[in-house]
Parts: structure tokens; C-alpha cells; sequence
């Protein structure tokens, strides 16, 4: 999703905002941000 998009932008050097319409959203973005992250260590 934008999150995924969003942090492969921040690891490139850029500063990316992601707006959320609805607070909902908030928690499946921080899962997906979690397993990003934690998986980028094995992936570069």
C-alpha cells in the first residue's frame, strides 16, 4: 500500500507525508510499517 511506498521513498532519501482519510487505517499501516522495516535488514 502507501505505506510500503512511503517507506521505500524515506530509505531513498526523500521525506514522503502519507494522509490517511479515515483514522481506521492507522493500525494496518502500522503493521505493514512494522514488517517493512524488519525485513529491509535481510533485503539490502
Amino acid at each position: 500500500g502507501f505505506v510500503g511506498l512511503g517507506c521505500g521513498a524515506a530509505m531513498t532519501g526523500s521525506r514522503p507525508v502519507i494522509d490517511f482519510m479515515f483514522g481506521d487505517f492507522i493500525l494496518d499501516a502500522v503493521g505493514e510499517l512494522v514488517n517493512q522495516i524488519a525485513k529491509m535488514q535481510y533485503m539490502s
